[in-house]
């Protein structure tokens, strides 16, 4: 599915996971225009020229991402911010 995918490892509890996902996702939703919405442990997203998942396992969290043809030129840039944002949020 995916033409990015960056997993990020984290040592907090899994309550504590999925609320900073939640809040990961809501900071890209509002920088991206995207929409959301949570299935179990999974956020899924989807935008102009993107759709994807968010999913908060319990030592991990892992963004996957389908870039539409347009977007696909973009994708070093993209995968650099996600992971700069996991970073950010999961250090």
């Amino acid at each position: 599915m995916s033409d990015i995918l960056v997993t990020h490892e984290h040592t907090m509890n899994h309550a504590d996971a999925r609320k900073l996902a939640a809040e990961l996702a809501t900071e890209l939703a509002d920088r991206h225009h995207l929409s959301h919405h949570w299935e179990g442990d999974t956020i899924h997203f989807e935008g102009i020229g993107v759709h994807g998942k968010i999913d908060v396992h319990d030592s991990d969290i892992s963004i996957s991402a389908k870039l539409g043809w347009l977007v696909r030129p973009l994708r070093p840039v993209i995968e650099k911010e996600i992971s700069n944002v996991l970073n950010s949020h999961f250090a």
